[in-house]
């Protein structure tokens, strides 16, 4: 399928095309416009292994590239990012790039792309251990995600979003299986 995306206003009038190398990127997997945020796009090639993060200028359709990542096999792709920071100066991210052994790395990017902090790490969740994002308090300067060192079982977990520090896991350890929350 041929994918085009647009931008109108409310009010009616001209549409505004989004201009990026829909050839070589022709899967739009996800469109992202949040509060305070620039309007932002998902794409990938059709072997899937190769990733744009697109920030969209919704006035000319321009696009500049904030994340590209790349994989010989495979991209898997976590739904809940990006996830905008409320004031729009930057979102997080999860990646399988920062060290293909590990599983997901939770990270904060700024505005532009650029790598602020990593947030998790092996240490934490043991190998492929984190396994989503939750939801994201900017004002206790908190993150919840799932996961666990256990891969026979999911907790909820609170880590600052700040840096990588030591995860709380906030689901009791009595309580085994696989815990969520919305």
């Amino acid at each position: 399928a041929k994918v085009e995306l647009g931008v109108m206003p409310v009010a009616g009038g001209p549409t505004v095309w989004v201009k990026w190398d829909n050839q070589k990127y022709p899967y739009l997997a996800k469109v992202t416009w949040a509060k305070n945020a620039p309007l932002t796009m998902l794409v990938l090639n059709r072997e899937q292994t190769e990733l744009l993060l697109l920030a969209v200028d919704p006035a000319t359709g321009e696009t500049t590239t904030l994340v590209k990542e790349t994989d010989p096999k495979w991209i898997n792709l976590e739904p809940g990012i990006p996830r905008w920071l409320e004031d729009g100066s930057g979102f997080l991210w999860m990646t399988e790039q920062a060290d293909n052994t590990t599983g997901w790395r939770l990270e904060r990017r700024a505005r532009d792309g650029s790598l602020v902090a990593a947030l998790t790490g092996e240490e934490e969740f043991g190998h492929g251990g984190l396994e989503g994002l939750v939801d994201v308090d900017q004002k206790s300067g908190t993150v919840l995600v799932t996961g666990g060192p256990d891969p026979t079982q999911t907790h909820v977990y609170r880590v600052p979003l700040a840096a990588m520090g030591k995860p709380e896991r906030i689901t009791s350890p009595e309580q085994r299986g696989d815990h969520g929350a919305t």
